[in-house]
C-alpha cells in the first residue's frame, strides 16, 4: 500500500514538473509565504481516548498557472513545517505527543473568478511528511497530593514509541486571495498508521493515523 501510494505521488511530482515546463507566459507564476494556527488528534484504531493538540504551521509555495477554457488552476507544491500530534489524559494521568514535520503536499487549486489576484479557491492532492522533532509528555499526579505531578518527555521518533517519520496523506484547501494577501484552511488526513503494530506482553499495540486542520495567512510575491 505505501509503495503504491509513494509511486502515485512521484506520478504527480512528475506532472507538476511538466506543468511548469508548459505554463503559459501570460498567466503569472508567483510565490508565496504563509503560517499560522493548527489543531491536530488521531483517528482510526488506536486512537481511542484522543483529544485535539493546538500547533503551528509555517511555510512557503509557487503557484503555477493552468489555463482551461477561461478558468484558472493553479497547481500547488509547498514546502511546510507543520506541528502535528495529539493529547489525551486517562486515570488521572496525561499525555501530550508532538510530532513536527517537513511536509510536502501538492494540491490542485480551482479558483472561482476569472481575477488572477483576487477571489476564493478550493483544492486537493496528495503529501509528503518527514518527521524532524517531536516529544511525548507523559505526566502524573503524585499519589497523596493535590497539585504536585511527576513527568517524564521522551523523542516522539524514538525507540520507545516507535512512531514512524513518513507519513502520506491528502489534504483539502480553501484559499483567499487578495492581491498581494491571502488567508486560507488546509484539512490534512493521513492514509498510513503513524506506526506498525506490535505485540506488548498479550496485547498487540495499534498505531493510529493523523488528522489536522491549519488556518493561515500569507502574502504573494
Amino acid at each position: 500500500m505505501k509503495k503504491l501510494i509513494f509511486t502515485a505521488l512521484l506520478a504527480v511530482l512528475g506532472f507538476s514538473a511538466t506543468a511548469f515546463a508548459q505554463v503559459n507566459n501570460e498567466d503569472r507564476i508567483s510565490t508565496f509565504v504563509r503560517g499560522g494556527a493548527s489543531i491536530s488528534s488521531y483517528y482510526e484504531s488506536g486512537s481511542g481516548g484522543s483529544n485535539i493538540r493546538l500547533g503551528y504551521n509555517a511555510g512557503l509555495g509557487v503557484m503555477l498557472p493552468l489555463r482551461s477554457k477561461g478558468l484558472l488552476t493553479h497547481i500547488q507544491p509547498s514546502l511546510l513545517l507543520v506541528s502535528k500530534g495529539a493529547k489525551s489524559e486517562e486515570l488521572g494521568v496525561k499525555t501530550t505527543i508532538e510530532q513536527v514535520y517537513a511536509q510536502i503536499p501538492i494540491q490542485f487549486v480551482h479558483k472561482f473568478s476569472e481575477g488572477d489576484d483576487t477571489g476564493a479557491s478550493i483544492g486537493f492532492g496528495p503529501y509528503l511528511a518527514y518527521g524532524l522533532w517531536g516529544d511525548c509528555t507523559i505526566e502524573q499526579r503524585v499519589s497523596g497530593t493535590s497539585s504536585a505531578t511527576t513527568s517524564v518527555s521522551v523523542d516522539t521518533f524514538g525507540d520507545e514509541l516507535k512512531i514512524d517519520r513518513f507519513d502520506v496523506g491528502l489534504t483539502l484547501t480553501f484559499k483567499l486571495d487578495f492581491e498581494k494577501f491571502l488567508m486560507g484552511m488546509d484539512v490534512d488526513l493521513g492514509l498510513t498508521d503513524i506506526g506498525s503494530d506490535r505485540t506488548v506482553g498479550r496485547q498487540t499495540m495499534k498505531y493510529p493515523k493523523n488528522v489536522s486542520g491549519s488556518l493561515y495567512i500569507g502574502y504573494r510575491f
